[in-house]
């Protein structure tokens, strides 16, 4: 996910152009949140980070243990 400051909002599309150069495969965009999701290869993340007026959020994943196991 892809979150855009308050001050670059009036930006969006600019920075949707930026995003999509570097790789980022838009799937939504929420301008009234300024929020954009999508995907890119991990590797290119830096280069994201780049582009200003936005914090880039890395997806989370988290693995529960079994249902047999000891710690639940």
């Amino acid at each position: 996910s892809i979150a855009v400051d308050d001050a670059h909002l009036d930006r969006l599309e600019e920075i949707l152009q930026a995003l999509q150069a570097q790789g980022f495969q838009v799937t939504q965009t929420l301008p009234t949140l300024g929020v954009i999701t999508g995907a890119i290869e991990e590797n290119q993340l830096t280069a994201l980070s780049q582009i200003p007026g936005i914090q880039v959020e890395k997806e989370q994943t988290y693995q529960l243990p079994p249902p047999g196991s000891a710690i639940q």
